[in-house]
């Protein structure tokens, strides 16, 4: 008998999805009850705490936040701590996880992010440019909200002409830095200039020359 596939996305589905009767895996289950309820659910790797009684802390910070129905933890990566967080879809994750007790520093999780960095890591190295170097710039960005905007974002600057990786990490006041190794090639300024979708502005910031803002 052939596995059964999830009638949204197509992957295999598990078998507590199968017990549980479910045409959908768990991921997409989850995307369809956000829908119906108006909520949405995303994942952020939390640093800083070492103790029970600081991970209890935030989680109780997290809950009564305004718009937060549901909070779950599972232990990410170094030493970081994954919470999921379901809440109303107008309010920004960032205002959710600003000034937590004992957090050092967030950066938002979501799978498809992680799955295209393990091929990265995985793919074999390109061949270098014709002066044999490689460079990396930094980008700032502001008014990434959700998930999805910081996705878009690093697709549209991985997409760049000589850019071979881009990674990225959550700055103080809801700013995202993402970093770009590029082989050589125009102008940074030059390339980001065209983005559809987006301004750009020198930053102002000794540790990138760009200031990406998204055009609502």
């Amino acid at each position: 008998m052939a596995d059964a596939a999830c009638a949204s996305c197509g992957a295999k589905l598990s078998r507590m999805d199968r017990l549980r009767s479910s045409r959908w895996c768990a991921t997409c289950a989850r995307k369809e009850r956000d829908w119906r309820t108006g909520t949405v659910t995303e994942s952020a790797l939390l640093a800083g705490l070492v103790t029970v009684e600081q991970i209890a802390l935030v989680k109780r910070a997290i809950s009564k936040r305004a718009g937060v129905s549901g909070v779950t933890i599972a232990s990410g990566k170094a030493g970081t701590f994954r919470f999921t967080i379901s809440h109303e879809a107008g309010v920004a994750i960032g205002s959710i996880l600003a000034g937590l007790p004992g957090v050092t520093g967030w950066t938002l999780h979501d799978d498809a992010i992680e799955a295209a960095a393990a091929a990265e890591e995985s793919a074999p190295p390109e061949a270098p440019d014709a002066v044999g170097r490689s460079t990396t710039e930094s980008v700032l960005v502001d008014g990434l909200t959700t998930v999805e905007d910081v996705v878009r974002v690093k697709r549209l600057l991985a997409a760049l002409p000589g850019v071979t990786t881009v990674t990225v990490s959550s700055r103080p006041g809801g700013t995202f830095q993402f970093a770009l190794v590029r082989a050589g090639g125009p102008s940074l300024e030059s390339l980001v200039g065209g983005l559809p979708g987006v301004s750009a502005v020198p930053s102002g910031d000794p540790s990138a020359r760009i200031r990406l803002r998204l055009k609502r």
